[in-house]
Order: C-alpha cells, then structure tokens, then sequence
C-alpha cells in the first residue's frame, strides 16, 4: 500500500518501507536501507553508499516523538531549578 505521508509503499507483513526507485526496503527499527537476496532468501543491508539519506517521513515522526519527551523533560528540570533560586 503506499504510504503518501512517507513517499514509500508500505508493506504490513514485513512492516517495511518500499522505495521504487532504489529498490531498497527500509526498516524503521534498525533505520538502515536493504534489499532482498533471492539466492540467500533474506534481507540484505544495502551498501552504505547507495543508501538515501532520506528515510520514510512515517519512520522519523516515529523517531521524532520518542525524542521530544526526552527534550521536554530537560527543559521542566531546567525551568524547576531556576524557580528555586529566586
């Protein structure tokens, strides 16, 4: 099915990102590019050179979201230690 958000297709079985012009799949999880090897019938990664630096939009709002929490957090820290200065 593609996922117009991210520009890829997306496959719910394996849960990875199709990319048609490379021929890559995507795993958000290990965030790396590969392709499928017919003779070993597994994924492959793909070659660090040819992969995209541009990654599923779907796959780094996910990672984005994780990380804002984190952020946050600091920030409240920050904000509490200054209040008791005064």
């Amino acid at each position: 099915m593609f996922d117009e958000k991210s520009g890829y297709y997306y496959d719910n079985s394996t849960n990875l990102y199709y990319d048609a012009k490379t021929q890559y799949f995507y795993n958000p999880l290990t965030q790396q590019f590969n392709y499928w090897d017919n003779v070993l019938n597994k994924f492959i990664p793909a070659p660090s050179s040819d992969q995209n630096s541009a990654t599923p939009a779907a796959a780094v709002e996910k990672e984005d979201k994780k990380e804002k929490p984190e952020k946050q957090d600091k920030v409240f820290i920050r904000l509490k230690k200054m209040d008791t200065n005064f």
